[in-house]
C-alpha cells in the first residue's frame, strides 16, 4: 500500500529542515511595519505564526503543530529525520549555523533600531559589517553538497541579505512577494500558460494592476474599465523582445 503524507506530516518535515538546514525561516519574527499583522505563538514547543486575515490558509494551524512531533515518527520520514540529525551533529552543520548566527544578529539589530536603541548611521554600520562577515563565511571550500548550494546562493545575493537594515521598514523576508504571485501560478496550472510572449506580457500587466488595486483598496474591475476607456490613456512600454 502506498504511503500517504498528510499535511501535518509535511509540516513536520518543514520544521526539521528549517531547524537544521534553513534556520533563518524559524528565526524570523516579523516586526517591520509591513509585517505588523503577523503575531506568533508557541504550541507544543513549536513557534508558529498566528494567521492574519489576509490569506490565513497559507499558514500552519495549531492542530498541525500539535501533531508535528507525532508525524515525525512516520516510517516515511524516519530515515530523513535521522539523516538530518546526523548532519546537524557533524562538521557539515558549522556553516549553516554560522549563517544562522549572522541572520539572527541582523534581526536583533533591526529590532533594536525599531526600538530606538540604534541610530540610522549605526544600523548602516552593522549592515556593512554583517555583509562583510557573511562574505568571508561563504568564501570557503565545502564538501557537503547542500552547503555548496547554500554558499553559492548567498554569494549571488550578498547585497540583498541585509537590505532590510539599509532600508528601514523593509521586510526581512520576501514571503509577501511569494504570496502575491500565487494567483498567477494557480492560473498557469489551470490553463497551461500563455501561447505567446505577448500574451504573457499582457497578463503580467493586467495582474499587476489588479494586485495594486487590491492593496490600495480599489475595485479592480471599475479601475480597468476606466483606464481602458479613458480619452487620455497612459501608453505603456512595449513588451520585451
Amino acid at each position: 500500500m502506498a504511503t500517504r503524507l498528510f499535511p501535518a506530516t509535511l509540516f513536520g518535515v518543514i520544521v526539521v529542515v528549517g531547524r537544521f538546514l534553513h534556520p533563518a525561516t524559524l528565526a524570523e519574527e516579523p516586526r517591520s511595519p509591513g509585517d505588523a499583522a503577523c503575531r506568533w505563538k508557541t504550541v507544543e514547543g513549536i513557534k508558529i505564526p498566528i494567521p492574519p486575515p489576509e490569506r490565513p490558509r497559507l499558514y500552519p494551524r495549531a492542530a498541525e503543530a500539535r501533531k508535528a512531533k507525532k508525524r515525525l515518527a512516520h516510517p516515511a520520514l524516519d530515515a530523513a529525520v535521522r539523516r538530518l540529525d546526523r548532519l546537524a551533529r557533524r562538521g557539515a552543520a558549522r556553516f549553516p549555523l554560522a549563517v544562522k548566527g549572522l541572520l539572527q544578529t541582523g534581526l536583533a539589530a533591526r529590532d533594536r533600531f525599531s526600538e530606538g536603541e540604534i541610530s540610522p548611521h549605526g544600523v548602516l554600520v552593522i549592515a556593512g559589517r554583517l555583509a562583510a562577515q557573511l562574505e568571508r563565511v561563504v568564501d570557503g571550500r565545502f564538501t557537503h553538497q547542500g552547503n555548496r548550494r547554500l554558499a553559492k546562493f548567498l554569494k549571488n545575493h550578498l547585497g540583498e541579505v541585509f537590505a532590510y537594515l539599509r532600508h528601514p521598514g523593509m521586510a526581512a523576508t520576501n514571503y509577501r512577494g511569494e504570496q502575491a504571485i500565487r494567483p498567477a501560478v494557480v492560473n498557469r496550472k489551470v490553463w497551461g500558460g500563455n501561447r505567446a510572449w505577448h500574451g504573457a506580457w499582457t497578463q503580467s500587466v493586467i495582474m499587476s494592476a489588479i494586485g495594486t488595486c487590491i492593496l490600495r483598496n480599489i475595485e479592480p474591475f471599475a479601475f480597468l474599465v476606466e483606464a481602458l476607456t479613458s480619452p487620455t490613456p497612459v501608453r505603456l512600454a512595449p513588451p520585451p523582445p
